[in-house]
């Protein structure tokens, strides 16, 4: 079994509404790499415990095309952040809205 190396400071546990609500995961991030910072940010305009009581289930995904070259989304991730959580919310939603009814 792989070791998880980094992630985001904590686990992540979502209702499906919440998840659906603030746009699930942005599919522009290709591999790993600031996806799980980016889903962190936009779900802490939610009510949230950061406690990390919860177990822990991440799933394996491959690493980012880029990673070789140490980019790992790094320019999407910092395009993306400049960006209000409010406005990438919206966004995602109206991507997302028929897989939400």
């Amino acid at each position: 079994m792989d070791d998880i190396v980094e992630n985001t400071p904590m686990p992540i546990a979502v209702r499906k509404t919440t998840y659906w609500a603030i746009g699930g995961h942005d599919e522009d991030y290709a591999g790993w790499g600031g996806e799980d910072t980016e889903f962190l940010d936009r779900l802490r305009t939610r009510r949230i415990s950061e406690a990390g009581w919860l177990p822990l289930l991440h799933v394996w995904h491959a690493a980012a095309p880029n990673k070789a070259s140490g980019d790992r989304n790094h320019r999407l991730h910092e395009a993306k952040m400049r960006t209000s959580s409010a406005t990438r919310i919206q966004a995602l939603r109206a991507r997302t809205e028929p897989l939400t009814q």
